[in-house]
């Protein structure tokens, strides 16, 4: 039973909780660096237990920036977005951001970034078009 269960699971290219990790294949990381060069990365290991297997990822950390609109959204706590609208003229010039005002881990990438990503087929990165005012 368990031999079945090892073939299905797979290290993805991109994994999010608290923070992303990107793994270190097929020059993935370098195609992010090559948008923002000043990007910090942080090393670590992940094993998965069952089939011993382990992969090094790299956390990105990118800049932060306050970018809401002030027709974005918010929960009653102020930190969870409802709608998500970003402020076009914060963002003017920016290839990649962590949007400053959400509480869990929002990246955002110009078009030109995120067409260039998926021509490398990453698993794991889910992008949504994402309203500009």
């Amino acid at each position: 039973m368990l031999e079945g269960l090892r073939e299905k699971l797979d290290m993805r290219d991109m994994y999010a909780a608290t923070s992303y990790r990107i793994p270190d294949k097929l020059l993935f990381q370098v195609k992010v660096e090559l948008y923002e060069p000043r990007a910090v990365y942080k090393m670590v290991i992940l094993m998965h237990m069952l089939t011993r297997r382990q992969q090094t990822y790299y956390l990105p950390f990118f800049e932060e920036l306050s970018c809401l609109s002030p027709y974005a959204e918010l929960h009653q706590d102020q930190r969870t977005i409802k709608h998500l609208v970003l402020d076009r003229e914060r963002l003017q010039g920016k290839k990649i951001v962590r949007v400053s005002e959400s509480e869990m881990p929002l990246i955002v990438v110009r078009l030109d970034v995120a067409e260039s990503l998926l021509r490398r087929e990453p698993v794991g990165i889910r992008l949504e078009r994402v309203e500009l005012a």
